[in-house]
C-alpha cells in the first residue's frame, strides 16, 4: 500500500522507527515492549508479594478483567510464580487491582474498562515498581514564577547587621 505522506510503498505489518528508520514487524515491536518492562528487585528479591484482582462478576466495567483472566491467569502464575495472585469477586464494584509489597506499601490501580493490552501494562508497572513511595519533587527545585516579589529577591548576606562604615559620622 501507498504511504499518503510519502508516497511510498510499504509492506502491511511493518513500522519504521522515527530515530533511525529501520523497519519493525509487528512482532518485534512487541518483543521490544516485553524486553522494555523489567523486572524489579532489590539484591535480586522481588519486592512485589502479593497482587489481589477484585472483580465485579455481572458488571460491564469488570469484562476484560474477566476475559484477562479466563484467558491468561495460569499463564501469569507460572511465570510470576513467587507471587500470591488472589481474585475476589465484588458485586456491584468496579474493578481494581492491589500490589502489596514487601516494606509494607500498597499500590492500587483501577481496572475499570480497560482491554487486556492495558491489564497486562498496569499488572507489569505493579510488578516493576519497588513499593516507595513516589517523589515527584525533586530536590533543591526552586520555583519559577511570572510574578517576582514585590520585595526583592534574595542575596546572600541581605539580613546581616550592617556595619558602620569607617567615614560616617558616630
Amino acid at each position: 500500500w501507498t504511504s499518503p505522506r510519502r508516497g511510498t510503498l510499504r509492506q502491511r505489518g511493518t513500522r519504521r522507527n522515527a530515530r533511525s528508520g529501520e523497519r519493525r514487524t509487528r512482532s518485534s515491536s512487541r518483543r521490544d515492549y516485553r524486553r522494555a518492562l523489567g523486572t524489579m528487585s532489590i539484591r535480586g528479591v522481588y519486592q512485589l508479594m502479593r497482587l489481589e484482582l477484585k472483580y465485579c462478576d455481572h458488571s460491564g466495567s469488570s469484562r476484560h478483567l474477566r476475559n484477562f483472566l479466563e484467558n491468561h491467569l495460569k499463564t501469569l502464575r507460572e511465570e510470576w510464580s513467587h507471587l500470591d495472585i488472589t481474585t475476589t469477586v465484588r458485586r456491584g464494584r468496579h474493578p481494581h487491582v492491589t500490589g502489596t509489597y514487601r516494606n509494607g506499601r500498597q499500590k492500587t490501580v483501577d481496572l475499570k474498562n480497560k482491554e487486556e493490552e492495558k491489564i497486562r501494562y498496569h499488572l507489569n508497572f505493579l510488578f516493576t515498581e519497588k513499593g516507595r513511595k513516589s517523589n515527584t519533587k525533586l530536590p533543591g527545585s526552586r520555583r519559577i514564577t511570572d510574578t517576582p516579589s514585590i520585595q526583592g529577591r534574595w542575596r546572600p548576606g541581605m539580613w546581616d547587621t550592617p556595619t558602620k562604615s569607617a567615614g560616617a559620622a558616630s
